[in-house]
């Protein structure tokens, strides 16, 4: 990607390029600042430094940069603490094994965040990966979640010691509150955490899902956008994206979100039912049977509900409603025999989004009042989803809405419009 696609892509005046190599224990870098509307080189420079001393080159970088753009700093430029290199390594270790997310990323980032913990207790992007490697193992069922959060505490507070000026636990606590259903302190949280940061991708991650889940889809959109621009690694910004741009709902946005997916399964793992739901909407819904294919279990409700819409967007009616009569015989089973809790409303919801689909709204709307009483996260989420869109206009809708906490009164109230730079 070339100085100008970089620019037209995302929005950036000035773009710092380098170099690193490593010559035994000394490091060398070289930088240039280029001024991308005109590919002018403002200033370039060469560092070389023991390994030990890499981070005085990323303050001697920043002077120079500042120096370039002649920024006047309101306070004196913070001096970077030296980090132990290994322990700088794993911790972004644990970030990509994160951002991908792929099956086994809890019992591979577990052991990579404690050793960076280990190696560095002072640096406070070990303790952060550290907090994600415990809400895994709580997340996975290796630990209790008690223990998890006790974990977790301890870990937060040494977080506070050494990052104080730092949004993330403003946002960990803003997805506290989210998961609670208390939305209304959750906003506080997320603003005063962007207010003190916009540079990280993880808090701007948090804040554009909430937006969305608040019904604030354009805030979202620009959010995960912002987030994208800052840090494209952060995959998991990218599979928020996909769904702020297919919740907006217009053709144009249908396409936007597939390009943005696609990329984002090249990279990580997931996301096979919003890409169905892109390839629904956007008139290819055999494709949904290849992205489907991927599921070991040709039975679980999740791939049946997406196979059995795309049969019927292609007009193969029987086809989906013998899909249907699967999921619902499925949870007959289910009810008869027992097994995983987790599954019955799994069952009931996969019932409603496919009954929802064919236009059937009585059998839509008599699953989703019996799944209301267990509504997980997701599905408050997914009030804004394109699956229900023929059933938004009966008033049991609104019924259900409220139910689950997620009326449209509530969200219209809850002011969530952060400051974004253009």
């Amino acid at each position: 990607m070339g100085i100008a696609d970089i620019r037209d892509n995302f929005r950036v005046g000035h773009l710092l390029e380098g170099s690193v190599r490593m010559v035994g224990s000394r490091v060398r870098v070289s930088a240039r600042l280029v001024e991308t509307d005109s590919e002018t080189q403002l200033w370039s420079d060469v560092y070389e430094r023991e390994v030990d001393d890499v981070f005085q080159i990323q303050d001697d970088i920043a002077r120079n940069v500042l120096h370039n753009l002649e920024v006047e700093l309101v306070e004196p430029l913070i001096k970077s603490r030296n980090v132990n290199p290994e322990a700088r390594a794993l911790a972004q270790q644990v970030s990509e094994i994160f951002q991908a997310r792929p099956p086994d990323w809890v019992s591979r980032s577990y052991p990579l965040a404690r050793r960076a913990l280990e190696l560095d207790p002072e640096y406070a992007e070990a303790v952060k990966w550290m907090t994600y490697a415990e809400w895994g193992r709580g997340h996975e069922g290796l630990i209790t979640w008690d223990e998890a959060n006790a974990r977790i505490e301890v870990l937060e507070g040494r977080y506070a010691e050494l990052a104080p000026e730092s949004g993330f636990l403003d946002a960990t606590k803003g997805f506290d509150a989210e998961r609670a259903n208390d939305f209304e302190s959750a906003a506080g949280w997320y603003l005063a955490a962007l207010e003190k940061e916009l540079t990280d991708s993880e808090q701007l991650r948090f804040a554009g899902r909430f937006a969305m889940l608040v019904g604030k889809i354009e805030v979202g959109t620009r959010i995960m956008e912002l987030c994208v621009a800052i840090d494209p690694l952060n995959h998991q910004c990218r599979r928020i994206l996909t769904q702020a741009y297919m919740y907006r709902g217009n053709p144009g946005d249908y396409r936007r979100a597939i390009e943005v997916r696609e990329y984002y399964l090249t990279k990580a793992t997931g996301g096979g039912p919003y890409y169905s739901m892109l390839m629904m909407l956007t008139g290819e819904p055999d494709r949904v049977a290849e992205i489907m294919a991927e599921r070991p279990d040709p039975d679980h409700p999740q791939g049946l509900t997406y196979l059995a819409m795309a049969d019927y967007s292609a007009g193969r009616f029987d086809e989906a409603t013998a899909k249907l009569a699967r999921i619902e015989a499925g949870l007959t089973d289910y009810r008869e025999h027992g097994g995983n809790p987790g599954m019955e409303p799994e069952y009931l919801y996969a019932i409603a989004k496919v009954a929802a689909w064919f236009g059937d709204a009585d059998k839509a709307f008599a699953s989703l009042m019996a799944y209301s009483e267990s509504a997980q996260y997701s599905a408050r989420l997914e009030v804004h989803h394109p699956v229900w869109h023929k059933i938004v206009d009966d008033p049991r809708w609104l019924e259900y809405r409220r139910d689950i906490g997620m009326s449209q009164e509530r969200l219209d109230a809850i002011e969530f419009d952060p400051w974004l730079p253009e």
